[in-house]
């Protein structure tokens, strides 16, 4: 019996802004369906109540719980992925969704055990985003995102 042979993925976020289907049901290729992917993978894996806001353009999901650490794959604390982290968690064949957030959104911050930090595109220091989530004492985990969806060129 032979198996098929698993080609790895060497470029993986390029790869996804190449294949968007992947990752968007129905083809839904908005802010919006990377905000309820986020908000349904941080329930999944938080033991809190879980937080989503919008401020202004930035979509804000938050937990007082650091969901990272409750994970069977980790993601990387400064989203430059090198895989598609996977996420049993929420079923077969589904990756974390702050892969798609890493991938499609124009500018991501992320607040977690080691303080806040832009992990992709310019956030200025007077944005008031930047303010509210390195503020809130009461969240171990954040991550806030705007843009446009980005897709491959």
């Amino acid at each position: 019996m032979r198996y098929p042979e698993i080609k790895q993925i060497d470029e993986p976020m390029r790869w996804a802004l190449e294949h968007p289907s992947f990752f968007f049901a129905e083809g839904e290729m908005t802010i919006a369906s990377i905000f309820a992917q986020l908000i349904e993978g941080t329930q999944v894996l938080a033991r809190t109540t879980v937080e989503s806001s919008v401020l202004d353009e930035w979509y804000i999901v938050a937990a007082s719980d650091d969901w990272f650490s409750n994970a069977r794959f980790p993601v990387p604390e400064d989203f430059d992925f090198k895989t598609i982290t996977p996420f049993p968690e929420l079923g077969a064949n589904r990756c974390r969704p702050e892969f798609v957030v890493a991938t499609f959104a124009t500018d991501v911050l992320v607040r977690g055990p080691n303080g806040t930090h832009v992990v992709k595109g310019n956030v200025g220091t007077a944005e008031q985003v930047l303010h509210a989530i390195s503020g809130a004492s009461q969240w171990k985990r954040a991550i806030a995102f705007r843009g446009q969806v980005i897709t491959a060129t």
